[in-house]
Parts: structure tokens; sequence; C-alpha cells
């Protein structure tokens, strides 16, 4: 059992000094374009592999991150069978999931649930983690842990929203159009 409370930086880390891929085609923002395009770019530095982020948030696709993936990896590697306690949050469902493909065991705070997170009055990242794992030590229960749905099942209910949105949007022109 590991009995210290991992830093940002041990988790994340840097890789710094790699020169982002370049000249996409088509461009960013580009508005209707073909099913049948072919996407190219202009590779980063030391790049042997693109990964390519789709999505209906220009946020989300922007603030993510390959190297977060390689980084966790490489810092929870060596904790494979070790109990992790993560809070629910924008980048839990990913992180969890990499976790356990790890070999670790992960358990998911529900953050509005947890009292002693959410009502402390000094609140650091250090703090909360230390609390985590120590209800976690405790009473798991008490986490009022949460299971995130599988990738394919995200996946599917995306499609599923995105699909509706349209029908929405359709609907609401078709409504709006006068003869």
């Amino acid at each position: 059992m590991v009995e210290e409370v991992l830093e940002q930086d041990d988790v994340i880390g840097s890789i710094g000094g790699a020169e982002a891929a370049s000249a996409p085609s088509p461009g960013n923002e580009t508005e209707d374009v073909s099913r049948d395009v072919v996407l190219s770019w202009t590779p980063g530095s030391f790049a042997v592999t693109h990964d390519v982020y789709f999505g209906n948030s220009f946020d989300d696709v922007n603030a993510a991150d390959p190297a977060l993936k390689i980084q966790l990896q490489k810092a929870f590697s060596k904790y494979a069978g070790a109990v992790v306690v993560i809070e629910t949050g924008t980048h839990s469902p990913w992180v969890s999931r990499e976790l356990k493909a790890l070999g670790c065991k992960v358990l998911v705070a529900n953050a509005r649930k947890v009292r002693a997170i959410w009502a402390r009055s000094q609140k650091t990242d250090v703090k909360d983690a230390e609390m985590l794992a120590r209800i976690a030590r405790m009473d798991p229960k008490l986490l009022y842990p949460i299971h995130h749905r599988s990738q394919k099942a995200q996946v599917d209910l995306e499609q599923i929203k995105t699909r509706d949105l349209l029908v929405r949007l359709r609907t609401d022109r078709d409504n709006t159009l006068t003869l």
C-alpha cells in the first residue's frame, strides 16, 4: 500500500520542447466540409503519431492533451493494484478508465456529497487528496462513489444528444419558415 499523497508534478510532469502540428487541411473553423475530405497537416517536430480530436465544444477539443494521458500512464504504471481516489469532474471519466486499465482500483468520489471536502474552509488540492485517501481507508462508502459510463456508452449518448439537437433545430427552422 502506498502511504503518500502524490503531488501534481508527480502525476502530470511536463514534456516541453516539442513543436505542435500545424497547417491543417481543411483549416481550423472551416465550415461545410465534404464527408469525403482527406485530413492532413504538417507534423510536429519529433512526432511519431498524432492524436486528432473532434467534438461539439471548442473548449473541450482545445483542452485535450495527450501528454496528460502519457504522464498519467508513466506515473501510475508502478502502482498497479493500488486504490486510487479521485473526485468527480470534467476529466474523471477518462482518468478513471486509464487508471483501471493500469490495474488500479479506482474510487470516484461524488464531490457534491463528500462534506469533508466541499465544506472545508481552507481548501487545497493536497489537503483534499489526503482527506479522500483517509476516507477511502476508513470507509469507501462515505465517498458516495460513482461509476462512469463506459467510453462506448458515452459516445452513444453523445450521438443521441447530437441527433436530438439536430432534430430540434430542423423542427425550429421548419416551424419558423413563412411562405
